[in-house]
């Protein structure tokens, strides 16, 4: 006794809406596919005009355009040392760093308290805001400042209150010693 299996097919009658419906998103999946091509490309050309712009503002030893000039910084945080390994060149108004670019908790800890060392109330947005060196290292500052600084206040070093200043909820200041 031998045990034969037949294939079975099945034929499929579809309707006329659905093979239209069929062809139409065969349409669309090729519309999509040049479109994507066509994005791809014109990307490859803003990263190209971008870099290009990037070089000449380094070969034109110049600084960006979207860092903020010394008159804008707020006045009243204090100067603080840079960074320990910052390369300061004789060209450099302002010294922008901060110890937020990789550097251990207990250095951004010493650092931060070194900020905040008069006394006056601050907010993770005015020290990123004086210290950062551009959009995306601010952005990361604002974050990283204000964790830091919940900490000091979970850790009892730190003061803080509601701040009325728009787009900060807390603002601190180290708790004085007596």
């Amino acid at each position: 006794m031998s045990l034969r299996t037949r294939k079975v097919r099945t034929v499929v009658d579809l309707s006329p809406e659905c093979h239209d419906a069929l062809v139409k998103l065969e349409e669309d999946a090729e519309t999509l596919t040049e479109l994507l091509t066509e994005m791809l490309a014109t990307q490859r050309a803003v990263l190209d005009l971008l870099r290009g712009e990037v070089e000449t503002v380094v070969a034109n030893g110049g600084v960006p355009h979207d860092l903020p000039d010394e008159e804008e910084q707020p006045a009243d945080l204090p100067d603080v040392k840079p960074y320990p390994g910052v390369q300061v060149t004789p060209g450099d108004v302002t010294i922008r760093d901060s110890p937020f670019t990789r550097a251990p908790r207990r250095v951004q800890i010493e650092w931060l308290k070194e900020v905040m060392a008069d006394g006056e109330w601050r907010s993770s947005l005015e020290i990123a805001d004086r210290y950062a060196v551009d959009e995306r290292h601010r952005r990361y500052m604002r974050s990283a400042v204000g964790g830091r600084m919940r900490e000091l206040f979970e850790d009892g070093e730190a003061e803080r209150r509601a701040s009325t200043r728009r787009g900060v909820m807390f603002e601190y200041r180290l708790t004085p010693t007596t």
